[in-house]
């Protein structure tokens, strides 16, 4: 890679070396801190996460920990067993018609980016109107005529733009996460068919 390339390819927030593989199964550790802001700005927004809230890419449960540390009842699920304590395996593309008996449901994840909108659309036909859910995306998820349906049929809320880059970690090795990318939390309330608010958190 010559200087100059390297150079833009910082600016513009790419992955710091287009030779180095992609995570297996796109994984990408989160930061506690990445949650700990998310918790942090919602009250700020008028919003709150129901007491009971799915974590359907848990990993080693960089989100899931800081649920529970903050008192949530998580239940966490993964495509694949990283070893997070009572991971239930499954695709979450596949599922279908999961609600908590007699309570409200919030969904936060940080979905694999290869086919982050399938994801987003899962969730949101989990969710009854008025439920939260929170995903953490590249900002290039606002892009692409791909999605522009999933936008105009379901925009989100609040798209949460970090002012300090959080840091998500390849296969969870935080010794060599940088924060590169911008990866603002994008929050939909199910049912909202208005005009998605900017924040910075």
């Amino acid at each position: 890679m010559t200087p100059n390339t390297a150079a833009t390819r910082r600016m513009t927030g790419a992955h710091t070396d287009p030779n180095t593989p992609r995570a297996e199964h796109d994984f990408y550790a989160t930061a506690p801190f990445v949650t700990e802001a998310l918790l942090g700005v919602l009250p700020t927004i008028g919003l709150r996460l129901a007491d009971f809230i799915l974590e359907p890419h848990v990993g080693q449960g960089g989100i899931a920990n800081v649920l529970k540390a903050a008192g949530y009842e998580v239940l966490a699920w993964d495509l694949i067993d990283r070893g997070y304590p009572g991971v239930r395996v499954h695709n979450f593309l596949n599922m279908r018609g999961l609600r908590p008996v007699g309570g409200a449901m919030s969904i936060v994840m940080n979905p694999p980016y290869g086919d982050a909108a399938a994801h987003v659309a899962t969730a949101l036909t989990l969710l009854e109107p008025g439920e939260l859910l929170c995903a953490l995306l590249r900002i290039q998820f606002l892009e692409g005529a791909r999605r522009q349906k999933l936008f105009i049929n379901s925009p989100p809320r609040f798209v949460c733009v970090p002012i300090k880059r959080f840091v998500c970690a390849r296969n969870a090795d935080f010794t060599d996460a940088n924060s590169l990318l911008c990866l603002p939390w994008f929050i939909w309330v199910a049912g909202f068919t208005g005009r998605p608010e900017i924040v910075w958190i």
